[in-house]
């Protein structure tokens, strides 16, 4: 089998197409609704013309002894694996998945910069926030109110201006252009929030109902002033709906839409919002090209009077072939490549010892779970499921197969500073069983103890085992990984049936959730540990198919304290993930490292790769390019 095509699979298998990244110092290896609109074909554009030299603002304040010296010009290079899969408009799809959003528009709250890397390190920026509320800072909005429990108020950053470009013309955003976006995303029926969140309709008027039997409860948008936005939202939500309006949703000008003449969003040509990057060109299979917003109204909060961005633009290159991308980043036609194998990373170091890198636990696990809804199959009784885990030798997989590069536990919580505060190590762990009918602590199940699995299948009934079919995408890693489990398994008589299928009928049947008995796939929301994707019970990324009250009520903990009592919503979430561990809901495997690498003239970037809730690439405006080095060093 081939560990380079495993990392492959795992590299891609990130969300977002996001990979991993530290925030460690440079060269200092880290601590570890109806479906949306097909997008319409993009046009193959013209080449455009070359923009005219781009005029750097003065640096109002120079750099303390030891304190990086910001920097203006230089394009930054990066590669993205395809042209964009859900188009131009934030309409027709969840808007962080439109391909320019987070470069040409903004969400009124943020990542708080200052508390990153380049400040006082309080977060490595590795996936966001990841929950963590005391970590965003301002954006569109300035500062923001929750005067009781069921308001919130934003107040917006007066100055801040659509791009100069029709149909807004470089005119100011309003508190009515907030809203107009609020009520579009959350309401209009292709919009990813309408489907997911509270609706502005009213239950009692509209009789409508979401999926699973709660009833729409009403939320509402209003400008009170030019630079105020009132929300009222249920008092159940407020948390959870303060972040998703304030760090999930975008805003762009309304006459793109509205009116006679709008233009509408569905070509790249007329894309407009109020961020750092200006889309300047697209060329299918190519190249996505976006250029330094002159106009634009942040300022770096680490250097007061420095006007954001620093660089002139960014070429996103279109690669989809790892081996060209690794070429790319070689020669220094890339400034940075994440999401690497462990093999490929040293072999990058040692072609070129001047890279900077960071290492760290890889947060796409594949896990294997059985439904636990369909009464004729074991995987409802707690004591198959700790067998299942106890049956499986993890520190011989992770020093064989993996040699030793990655840890044993790795889900839902990685052993990576970004999620310290949720995380437990085994040895820190409940010395006793937690959950009604379980058998086994946390570390037990990470200990490999065959007899004892073959015990508890006989208490469970099931004294010969039992035979199973599993179903995983037909891509040689994923296969050759679940053939080691089913060696393993067949030792304690569960019989696994490997059922290969290919990527347009894996797709439908995971999003779905159809697998007749368990599959083996990647897990998903390990960033988000606030929207509980993988448990709960309506959540399309619930592979084991289970509803369990638990998470219901650590659902209600996060709604009222993600906000208002921080330490409590994590405190809760580091037992739910202990909780969810000793449940045993899946097959938890070891997981393997990734390395992220940059060339040194990319500075003031220290690995990361995510900032506030959904902004993978919203802190290009704050990091800085060393142009005269990398000319120095030959590219």
């Amino acid at each position: 089998m081939s560990k380079k095509i495993l990392w492959m699979v795992v590299s891609c298998l990130m969300a977002l197409s996001l990979v991993m990244a530290a925030c460690a110092p440079a060269a200092t290896p880290a601590t570890p609704a109806t479906p949306a609109t097909p997008a319409t074909p993009a046009t193959p554009a013209t080449p455009a013309t070359p923009a005219p030299p781009v005029s750097q603002p003065p640096q109002k304040e120079a750099a303390a002894p030891g304190k990086p010296s910001p920097k203006y010009g230089g394009t930054l290079n990066v590669f993205r694996a395809s042209d964009p899969t859900a188009g131009w408009d934030p309409t027709k799809a969840q808007a962080i998945r439109v391909a320019h959003m987070m470069y040409t528009s903004n969400e009124l709250m943020g990542g708080d910069w200052k508390k990153g890397p380049q400040g006082t390190g309080q977060t490595s920026w590795e996936l966001g926030f990841i929950g963590d509320s005391t970590l965003e800072g301002p954006e569109l909005a300035d500062s923001w109110e929750l005067p009781d429990s069921k308001t919130i108020i934003y107040h917006i950053h007066k100055g801040a201006r659509f791009q100069n470009k029709p149909p807004a013309n470089g005119r100011e955003v309003t508190a009515q252009d907030v809203v107009w976006n609020m009520e579009m995303q959350f309401n209009y029926p292709t919009a990813w929030q309408a489907s997911q969140y509270p609706s502005a309709k009213n239950a009692e008027v509209t009789g409508q109902v979401l999926p699973g039997g709660d009833p729409r409860r009403p939320t509402s948008f209003k400008a009170l002033d030019k630079y105020t936005v009132e929300v009222k939202v249920p008092a159940d939500s407020q948390g959870i709906m303060f972040l998703e309006i304030g760090d999930n949703a975008y805003t762009n000008p309304p006459e793109v839409w509205v009116g006679p003449n709008a233009p509408g969003m569905q070509k790249w040509q007329n894309v407009i919002g109020s961020g750092a990057f200006v889309l300047t060109n697209y060329v299918p299979g190519s190249v996505i090209q976006y250029s330094r917003n002159p106009d634009y109204f942040e300022e770096d909060p680490l250097y007061p009077g420095n006007k954001w961005p620093y660089i002139n633009g960014v070429k996103e290159l279109i690669i989809p072939d790892l081996s060209t991308r690794q070429a790319a980043f070689r020669t220094g036609k890339l400034d940075k490549l994440d999401g690497q194998t462990p093999e490929d990373g040293k072999q990058l170091l040692k072609q070129q010892p001047k890279l900077q890198y960071v290492q760290r636990s890889s947060t796409s696990p594949l896990i294997l779970s059985g439904r636990q809804d369909k009464p004729n199959l074991p995987f409802k009784d707690i004591r198959v499921r700790q067998a299942l885990n106890m049956a499986v030798d993890k520190e011989v997989y992770l020093k064989s197969y993996l040699q030793g590069e990655g840890a044993l536990l790795g889900y839902p919580y990685p052993k990576n500073k970004a999620w310290e505060k949720y995380y437990t190590p085994l040895e820190e762990m409940p010395k006793t069983p937690q959950l009604p009918g379980s058998i086994a602590t946390v570390p037990e199940l990470f200990k490999y103890d065959p007899d004892r699995a073959k015990q508890l299948l006989k208490e469970a009934g099931y004294p010969n085992g039992f035979k199973a079919k599993v179903q995983v995408q037909n891509v040689q890693a994923n296969v050759d990984q679940l053939s080691i489990i089913k060696d393993y398994l067949g030792k304690i008589g569960v019989d696994l049936t490997i059922v290969p299928m290919e990527p347009g009928a894996w797709s439908p049947m995971d999003a779905g959730r159809a697998h007749e008995e368990m599959i083996y796939g990647g897990a998903t929301g390990v960033w988000a540990p606030h929207e509980q994707l993988p448990t709960k019970a309506s959540s399309y990324s619930n592979k084991g198919m289970f509803n369990d009250p638990y998470y219901d009520k650590v659902g209600m903990v996060i709604a009222g304290d993600i906000v208002k009592n921080p330490d409590n919503f994590i405190k809760t979430l580091k037992a739910e993930g202990v909780y969810e561990l000793e449940s045993a809901w899946g097959l938890w495997m070891p997981i393997g490292f990734t390395y992220g690498l940059w060339w040194p003239w990319v500075e003031n970037y220290y690995g990361i790769n995510w900032t506030g809730w959904a902004n993978t690439v919203d802190w290009y405006k704050g990091i800085w390019l060393n142009t005269e080095l990398k000319k120095s060093m030959g590219y």
